[in-house]
């Protein structure tokens, strides 16, 4: 048993966050080790060529482009996972664990380039999506690690949909952290949770990291049936709201575009969520997840926090690139965080996010739900940035910048067994363009799962 587990430790890197089963490897002396994750087989078809399997915030590409007027199918099973899971022995009511998630999400380069498309699917490269240590004692959860972003209270608010998540203008994003979260039960039915998390910074040349703090309250007298996954299980969840908030720094030459050098100026950035799930028709005893109704969304305003959604760029370079001479040649900043205005001045880019779900369950029995929503992201400003403070309306790749993302999507998910789950899911994208063309792509999937 134990080569199985030694075995299993170095070669399985791979987890899944949501699934709620586990298979139980080993347990002694109070040492439990489970596994958990899934398969999942992806066949998808897209109008236009913009996209890999998850949609994110990609720009779709613009009508008048080969790719925008061609569609791309795809079959992947890269986004199966497996989770790795360590419970320690509690000593003085502390309650230890260790976490490891990975999937084969990896980065690769986009078929065609420098890999063929064949091992880009075949042969795809392994991921980390979580590992921390956590530990919990009268009430206080205290990890350290890779886990989801504080801003929005993650993972408890996501769209309900069956693709590769992320949909566009949704808060994703899993980081390195010290975090700590305080629960209050104020009755035996409502809970109160205080959240307070040292992230990474956004910047590696910035000095301070990620202050993102907020509360979520939950009332579990009023459940309903919600899956915010195409992995996790069919149970209720409460009513549940959450305001969080994120600070941040980034630092910049001051005179980015000159040939001499310059002091540097900081600038602040700051993000701010507010969340909520509601169950309009809940469950008859806070179990059964048949015939119930849940409503959710999410709204998003800030600026410089551009990396809280997936494949956001805005069409801004990363790094941003200013004079040909050191020390600022190149400003290292992720895409989409900020960029210069024709005359030199740096902003932070601005952005507000907006969506709307619904999901309901059919009656038990049917082991069926079916999902849709509306999700868009918009920066009011991007228009006026270049990634080298010149040329604008074009960044130094020569592409248009874009100043919104949007999508409607639908789908249908039915569990065969307890372990096999099938999905169909519809969605539509849009993205405007600073120069008013839009492009759209319309995206048709089918998924199966096995879960365990």
């Amino acid at each position: 048993m134990n080569l199985r587990i030694i075995f299993l430790a170095s070669a399985v890197f791979f987890n899944s966050f949501l699934a709620e089963a586990s298979i139980g490897l080993f347990e002694k002396d109070q040492w439990k080790v489970s596994l958990a994750g899934f398969i999942e087989q992806d066949t998808i078809y897209d109008s236009t060529r913009s996209l890999t399997e998850a949609i994110g915030n990609t720009p779709i590409d613009r009508p008048d482009t080969l790719a925008g007027q061609s569609g791309r199918t795809q079959f992947s099973l890269r986004n199966s996972r497996l989770s790795f899971t360590v419970d320690a022995p509690e000593i003085e009511s502390w309650k230890t664990k260790a976490y490891l998630e990975f999937d084969f999400l990896g980065y690769d380069p986009v078929p065609g380039t420098n890999n063929s498309e064949s091992s880009y699917f075949s042969s795809p490269t392994l991921r980390i999506r979580h590992a921390y240590l956590n530990a919990e004692k009268f009430g206080f959860q205290f990890l350290a690690g890779q886990y989801w972003g504080g801003l929005g209270f993650q993972p408890y608010y996501f769209l309900p949909n069956i693709g590769v998540s992320p949909l566009a203008g949704t808060l994703y994003t899993r980081t390195t952290q010290v975090r700590g979260l305080k629960s209050f039960n104020l009755t035996n039915d409502t809970i109160l949770q205080a959240l307070l998390s040292l992230q990474r910074p956004p910047q590696r040349d910035a000095i301070y990291p990620d202050l993102t703090g907020g509360f979520r309250m939950s009332f579990g007298s009023r459940t309903a049936g919600y899956t915010g996954s195409a992995t996790g299980a069919q149970k209720t969840q409460p009513m549940s709201f959450a305001v969080t908030g994120s600070v941040r720094e980034f630092v910049i030459p001051q005179n980015p575009l000159s040939s001499t050098s310059g002091d540097n100026a900081r600038f602040i950035g700051s993000g701010l969520a507010v969340n909520g799930l509601i169950p309009v028709i809940a469950s008859s005893d806070d179990k059964s997840v048949g015939n119930t109704l849940s409503i959710g969304g999410e709204f998003t305003t800030g600026k410089g926090y551009g990396d809280q959604f997936t494949s956001w760029t805005g069409n801004l370079a990363s790094p941003l690139n200013t004079v040909t001479t050191a020390p600022e040649k190149n400003v290292n900043l992720d895409a989409g965080i900020g960029g210069f205005t024709p005359d030199g001045l740096f902003q932070l880019v601005d952005i507000r996010t907006f969506n709307a779900y619904f999901q309901y369950h059919l009656p038990e029995s049917t082991k069926t739900w079916i999902s849709g929503g509306y999700s868009r992201l918009y920066s009011d400003n991007i228009d006026f940035l270049t990634s080298t403070g010149a040329n604008l309306g074009k960044t130094s790749a020569g592409k248009v910048p874009y100043d919104k993302e949007q999508i409607y999507f639908a789908n249908i998910a039915h569990d065969l067994t307890k372990q096999i789950r099938l999905g169909f899911e519809f969605s539509h994208l849009r993205t405007n363009y600073q120069d008013g063309v839009i492009a759209h792509n319309n995206r048709y999937q089918l998924s199966a799962f096995f879960i365990f």
